[in-house]
């Protein structure tokens, strides 16, 4: 039976939760969001699921807002995100040092894309929070955009970073007005074609973990020979790494 903190989800995520208890061989935990799982997340009020290996033990961590208060929806992603690295073994992009967070925000973007969709479907408040989030990183990129004093460096982060948000809501929440704003600034940038490109590539390798992460690669125009792919398999107390696949 699953351990009590996760009796309210519904079935099908009970059902998650004890599959990556029985991978782990115990109970996923729970511990208050430290300064470090804060800043690279960049806001206090959400959750994160920490899951691992640590010689040759597997755990999953759900790191709980600084207020202690945890809601069943988001309890039921970071659920999702755990059965999805635990118990479906599914491969995930990691970056050499010096990548900043891009690593990071490609791999959490194509998590959501399958994730994001089955909350929606799971929780009838999901979509409004969605759409909330994403209103509120379109309106922060399009500020960002507007900048005058931008270098050449973060016009190209920049770029794949409204690229990636285009991406992810016209993906989960269609006819989202704000990505009207969105597509206006893209074209402005001279960005337009690209939106195109990534929907289609992305229609093309939907349901492939790996060729979704060298796609996104290739769209934020980095060397993919700085990334790899990795998994976790809990059974074997061990990581299995391998490169990217060519193009």
């Amino acid at each position: 039976m699953v351990s009590a903190p996760f009796l309210a989800l519904p079935e099908e995520l009970r059902r998650e939760a004890e599959a990556v208890e029985e991978a782990i061989g115990g109970n996923i935990t729970t511990q208050p969001m430290g300064a470090d799982v804060e800043q690279m997340l960049g806001r206090g009020d959400l959750a994160a699921m920490d899951c691992g290996i640590v010689r040759g033990r597997a755990y999953a961590t759900v790191h709980v807002p600084r207020s202690g208060v945890i809601d069943v929806r988001t309890l039921g992603h970071e659920i999702m995100h755990a059965h999805r690295n635990l118990v479906e073994q599914v491969w995930q992009l990691q970056g050499a040092s010096g990548l900043s967070k891009i690593p990071a925000f490609i791999e959490n973007d194509l998590e959501h894309l399958v994730i994001v969709r089955r909350e929606i479907e799971l929780f009838s408040d999901a979509k409004a929070a969605w759409e909330s989030d994403f209103r509120r990183n379109i309106s922060g990129l399009v500020q960002q955009s507007r900048r005058n004093d931008l270098s050449a460096g973060d016009t190209l982060n920049l770029r794949f970073s409204m690229l990636r948000a285009w991406l992810v809501t016209t993906q989960l929440t269609p006819g989202l007005a704000e990505s009207d704003e969105l597509m206006a600034e893209l074209d402005r940038r001279g960005f337009r074609r690209d939106t195109a490109n990534i929907i289609s590539s992305y229609r093309k390798v939907a349901g492939d973990k790996e060729a979704a992460a060298a796609m996104m690669v290739r769209f934020a125009k980095l060397d993919p020979d700085k990334f790899a792919l990795m998994r976790f398999r809990p059974q074997q107390g061990a990581v299995e790494r391998k490169a990217l696949p060519a193009r």
